[in-house]
């Protein structure tokens, strides 16, 4: 393990801003204190989870020192420059009586699976990583602020099966998202979509929203056990998934009333690869992208205009490079006219690329922005700027902004 500021004591530690500059004109600068200055390394297993932009603010989900916590950029600031300009809303796990980077846990709310505005609140979900898991639970909040925030749902939506909801996302009124559901004994296994309105109440559990189940399990195939991710385009809902002992796929629905609608529109077989888990990356330039880790090849990219089923193409020849992985949920984002998208990479360190065509493709930030245990990154803009949401095992979470040079 490499030695470095992970292996101190934080508190100790004066925070300077490293600067880099990629070929493509970008100016990528560090703007927190690795970790969020929270404690000593290790950070084996901290990662960051999921980002996004609510009430002018960048909220940023992760796993801490034992338990979910959330950090967003202070009021006010469009373009933080240091470990000053964040504060942390959620400390432990939302129902823990501790600080988990000061105590065990006494929460099991592992980690924040997405985040994810929606009818003038901020909704965080939770992923459950014990052996008594309860389920993944719901949070929200009108303003996001500490103590500010209220579970909304029955954990794991009355399963404890359901250990994760990944990925919410608005669709046609309803804010929306996919469990991870291996099943039990006495208990189907399947990927579960459940959505609500945030609005109508739970009958049985007036403090909570009523969710529905909007899909059979695992779309019908009990082996699709995990949804990662979620995307609209051309009028239609897309989850990415992963399977047990099968290949992973993709699948949509235009009608969210109806559970039977949904159908599969992409197989990595259609392409003659194999992957167990294939992600709806962004919908951009008038097509759907999405990409996977496919055996063999390392990360591969593909589009379609209208997302059916045998009207993919490969939107970079060759894919990423062999020791590219996977792509993780909110590992793309639209930003001055071009797709951008992090390929996780644990040799050379994540490689944030970009494209205005959708073909051509250039490296927009140094490998791992210079490290390459920085293995991973998500992506969003916020005030005209592009920031990575980073895990780095050694040096902790990183945020990084990167702008033009003359910007």
């Amino acid at each position: 393990m490499k030695s470095g500021r992970g292996m101190l004591f934080l508190s100790t530690i004066v925070f300077l801003p490293l600067l880099l500059a990629s070929p493509q004109g970008l100016v990528w600068t560090q703007v927190n204190a690795p970790g969020f200055d929270e404690h000593a390394g290790p950070y084996t297993g901290q990662e960051a989870f999921d980002l996004t932009v609510f009430n002018g603010q960048l909220y940023l989900g992760m796993e801490g020192k034992a338990c979910a916590r959330i950090w967003r950029s202070r009021a006010g600031v469009t373009a933080p420059t240091s470990q000053a300009d964040w504060e942390q809303v959620v400390s432990n796990g939302f129902d823990g009586t501790t600080d988990c980077a000061i105590a065990p846990p006494t929460t099991d709310n592992d980690h924040i699976d997405s985040l994810e505005p929606f009818g003038g609140y901020i909704y965080a979900s939770t992923a459950m990583q014990t052996s008594g898991k309860r389920g993944t639970q719901v949070w929200r909040s009108p303003t996001g602020d500490p103590g500010a925030w209220r579970r909304v749902n029955d954990p794991g939506f009355g399963q404890s099966t359901n250990h994760n909801f990944k990925d919410m996302i608005e669709f046609g009124g309803l804010l929306c998202g996919g469990t991870r559901n291996p099943g039990a004994a006495g208990v189907a296994s399947g990927a579960q979509v459940w959505c609500s309105d945030g609005v109508t109440m739970d009958p049985a559990r007036p403090s909570q929203l009523l969710w529905t189940q909007r899909n059979r399990n695992g779309f019908g195939v009990p082996q699709n056990i995990e949804t990662w991710s979620s995307a609209t385009h051309d009028g239609a809902l897309y989850f990415g998934v992963e399977a047990t002992n099968r290949d992973g796929s993709i699948w949509r629905t235009r009608n969210i009333a109806d559970p039977t609608t949904w159908e599969q529109v992409f197989a990595p077989a259609d392409m003659g690869l194999s992957a167990r888990r294939v992600d709806v990356l962004q919908s951009f330039d008038g097509k759907l992208f999405i990409g996977m880790q496919a055996s063999g090849l390392g990360a591969v990219i593909f589009s379609s205009p209208s997302g059916d089923r045998f009207t993919w193409k490969q939107a970079k020849a060759g894919g990423f490079g062999p020791t590219t992985g996977r792509f993780i949920s909110d590992a793309s984002t639209v930003l001055w006219g071009a797709l951008h998208v992090a390929t996780l990479d644990e040799m050379r360190g994540v490689g944030i690329w970009s494209t205005r065509d959708g073909y051509t493709w250039t490296l927009s930030a140094p490998h791992g922005f210079g490290d390459p245990n920085t293995f991973a990154a998500e992506l969003i803009g916020f005030h005209d700027r592009l920031y990575a949401w980073t895990s780095n095992y050694v040096e902790g979470q990183g945020v990084w902004r990167g702008e033009p040079q003359d910007h």
